[in-house]
C-alpha cells in the first residue's frame, strides 16, 4: 500500500461562502469584493464589515452637465404640475421656491 496522493480537484471544491462571509472575505454569500473594494480594503483601510453592510460605497462619478440637466428637467416638470393646478410662479424661481410652492398646493 502506498501513499495516496490528493489532487488539487479533490481539495479544490466550491467555496465556503458563508464562512467566508463572516470572516469578511467576501460581499454576500456568492458575491466576491470587487477590484475597488478590494483597493478600499488594502489600501483604504475601509473594514470589510462595513461593505457588506452598506455602510461604505464607491463613488459614483457624475458629470456636473448631467446633473444641470436633470435639474432643468425636473424644474420643468414642476412648473407644468403647477400650471395644470392654477398655482402662480415665476421663471425665475429656484428648485427650492418651485418646491415649496408645490408642497403649499398638496
Amino acid at each position: 500500500m502506498g501513499i495516496e496522493f490528493i489532487t488539487n480537484y479533490q481539495t479544490m471544491g466550491t467555496p465556503n461562502w458563508g464562512r467566508l462571509f463572516q470572516e469578511g472575505r467576501c460581499k454576500a454569500i456568492g458575491v466576491p469584493f470587487s477590484d475597488e473594494e478590494l483597493h478600499a480594503i488594502h489600501k483604504e483601510g475601509v473594514i470589510p464589515k462595513d461593505i457588506q453592510s452598506g455602510k461604505w460605497m464607491p463613488e459614483v462619478k457624475v458629470e456636473k452637465s448631467e446633473i444641470a440637466g436633470d435639474i432643468k428637467q425636473i424644474m420643468k416638470q414642476m412648473r407644468q404640475t403647477l400650471r395644470e393646478k392654477g398655482i402662480g410662479f415665476s421663471n425665475a424661481d429656484s428648485l427650492e421656491k418651485l418646491q415649496e410652492r408645490l408642497s403649499k398646493a398638496i
